[in-house]
């Protein structure tokens, strides 16, 4: 495979919406030529989900998530999907061609132990994911973002040489993995109060769920509060133990927040509303951020002190959220109504 010639490509990143995973974070990074797909985000992923395998000791994690939010359910992102099985040696080629064309090249299954400056790197073998957004073939370098080895969530640099070390240790031990071309539509995606509206109904239905993938039981909206306290209650009893707590769980609560609120002030902008509600779920955002930190330094330095005082935040929060998504939904209706008046 011959490839086109240039020494050198970087594509620009966008601040991402989600980065407590390394494919949320890159997905919504890739935004900078169709800024427009942000609105898709805003009004489609709205809903936490967390699986309940930890309650029967059958799992350590409460694998908390947002539904639907991967690349794979965006239609305004397209994908180029190479199984790394058959390009083998091509693949190094087909990344700089993809990079050359526009598109930020998504890995998987690539061994981090030998990826300079990756989360595992020299520490343990593990196929593990990240984003390409470039390459410097003089220095024989790919740019990339990922989460970091002091597990921060930030561009930087690998050798192609490492790259391929990485890819080579995956297929030793029977893992291909692939390489995902992805890049923006340049279709302009609007924002949709209503629709916004109506979602955020759903997430404060009280549900539950079966993933149609894995077969496991999920709890799907605003009730995943309520199994992440008992997650937190199950770490002061001692049922899950120190070693096995998830650092991620706090992080992406805080993120959904974030995600909320911009969508809330948009919808207000959007309706013509005042902005009493998004005012006081600012101080949630605040909140989940004191609750992140508090865990952060629990897994930092074993602080049992602290969780009660997170479990009860959480509650407080859960509460508080339904009061004013509650509150905000009969607003939102309450000037269609008014709209509906003035056009009869």
């Amino acid at each position: 495979m011959e490839e086109r010639t240039k020494k050198k490509v970087e594509l620009p990143l966008c601040e991402p919406l989600c980065s407590t995973y390394n494919f949320l974070g890159y997905d919504t990074s890739v935004l900078h030529s169709n800024p427009s797909v942000r609105n898709w985000y805003m009004n489609e992923i709205f809903i936490l989900r967390c699986t309940t395998k930890f309650l029967k000791g059958e799992y350590s994690s409460p694998q908390i998530h947002l539904l639907g939010s991967t690349h794979y359910a965006n239609p305004y992102l397209e994908k180029i999907v190479y199984p790394m099985k058959y390009a083998k040696g091509y693949i190094n080629s087909i990344i700089k061609e993809l990079l050359n064309d526009g598109y930020y090249v998504c890995f998987l299954d690539i061994d981090d132990y030998y990826l300079e400056g990756k989360s595992w790197y020299k520490q343990r073998h593990i196929p593990h994911d990240g984003m390409i957004f470039g390459y410097d073939n003089e220095r024989k370098i790919y740019n990339i973002l990922s989460y970091d080895e002091n597990w921060l969530f930030r561009p930087f640099e690998v050798s192609q040489r490492s790259f391929e070390k990485g890819r080579k240790s995956m297929f030793e031990r029977g893992r291909y993995g692939k390489i995902i071309g992805l890049k923006p539509k340049n279709e302009t995606v609007a924002f949709d109060a209503q629709k916004v509206v109506e979602k955020l109904s759903e997430y404060l239905t009280v549900s539950s769920a079966v993933s149609s993938q894995t077969g496991v039981e999920m709890t799907v909206g605003i009730a995943v509060h309520d199994v992440i306290a008992k997650y937190i209650e199950m770490h002061i009893d001692g049922s899950i133990p120190y070693e096995k707590l998830d650092r991620r769980v706090f992080r992406l609560i805080w993120e959904h927040k974030q995600m909320m609120l911009e969508r809330l002030k948009i919808t207000e902008n959007a309706l013509g509303l005042d902005s009493s509600v998004s005012e006081a779920y600012s101080a949630l955002v605040a909140d989940s951020d004191r609750m992140r930190m508090l865990y952060a330094l629990h897994h930092a330095k074993r602080r049992d002190s602290v969780l009660p005082t997170i479990r009860n935040m959480l509650i407080k929060l859960r509460n508080t959220e339904e009061k004013l998504l509650f509150e905000f939904i009969e607003k939102a209706k309450g000037e269609k109504k008014n709209e509906a008046v003035e056009l009869h």
